[in-house]
Parts: C-alpha cells; structure tokens; sequence
C-alpha cells in the first residue's frame, strides 16, 4: 500500500543513518539505510511506535537521546535507550504555547542554551507559524521560556499557509 510519509528525519549516529517518519500521520516507524548512506534504500527497524508525527531526535553532549513529536497543545518529549528504542513510559511535555495543534519540533543547543523551534496553529490557518522556546536546564525541561513576539516566521499575505516543518 501507498503511505505519504509525514515530515521524515533523517539523523546520521556512529556511523549510521536513521530516518523517523510517520506514514499517513500515524504513529512513526524508525528507518535504517542499508548503505550507511543519507541516500538510498532504508528499511524499517521497527514496528509503529506510535507517538503522533513529526518525530525530531537530540543527542546532548552527554550523549543521552530524546525524541520529540507532535501534539495538541504543545510538544510530547521521550528518551531514548539508543536511535532504534524510544521509552514512551517516560512521556514529558515540553512547553510549547501555541494555540491549538503543534507540531514540527527542532531542538539544538548553543552556548548551555537548548532551543527548541516549532510550528503550531493550523497548517491551513494564516497564522500557522515557527515559533521557539529556550531552556538552559534540560532539553526535556518544563522550564522552557516562550519570548513576546517570537515568531520566526508568519503567513498572511498569499493564499500559501502551511510554512512547515522547523527542522
């Protein structure tokens, strides 16, 4: 069968390439190329994890793994055991304010600071937009701050909405 693959990641670890997608908008599968390529053929290492969509991975400098997925009123946070095993008992929301459904999630850190950068609203509204939050804490931290004003991007002057994913 035919899926349309929602917003995939793809995520290069010790050697290997990883991709995180969510066919159809449900739930996500975990992809492995069988070439250590970014390109090419990838063949799923796991079963639907489930976990909503737009999956985006983090590797701190202590090399401790989060992953982060979609949700309606702000961005669900898991650990990770390694690139093919989320721990979905460890589910933590990230703060995240937008109205309605948010999605799109990216997190890096700069400086001791993690930044987390995602899109919310509605894809067919004018003001979906990306948007970002910052911690210094932790990047699963419920301590995230959500700057006046923040949006990166926003959408209200052609029939375009839907500005995408922030990764």
């Amino acid at each position: 069968a035919h899926h349309t693959a929602y917003a995939p990641e793809v995520f290069y670890w010790n050697g290997d390439f990883y991709m995180y997608s969510s066919p159809d908008g449900k739930g996500h599968f975990i992809y492995k190329n069988i070439d250590r390529k970014p390109y090419g053929e990838f063949r799923a290492v796991t079963e639907n994890i489930g976990l909503s969509i737009d999956g985006n991975i983090f590797i701190d400098d202590d090399e401790k793994m989060y992953f982060y997925s979609a949700s309606h009123s702000t961005i669900m946070s898991y650990e990770m055991n390694s690139m093919e095993e989320i721990k979905s008992d460890t589910a933590k929301p990230v703060y995240s304010p937008l109205i309605r459904w948010t999605e799109g999630s990216y997190v890096l850190k700069r400086d001791g600071i993690y930044y987390m950068t995602y899109t919310g609203n509605h894809v067919k509204s004018k003001g979906y937009r990306v948007a970002y939050s910052y911690a210094s804490d932790s990047p699963i931290s419920s301590n995230y701050k959500y700057p006046a004003n923040n949006s990166i991007l926003l959408s209200t002057l052609t029939e375009q909405n839907g500005l995408g994913h922030s990764s």
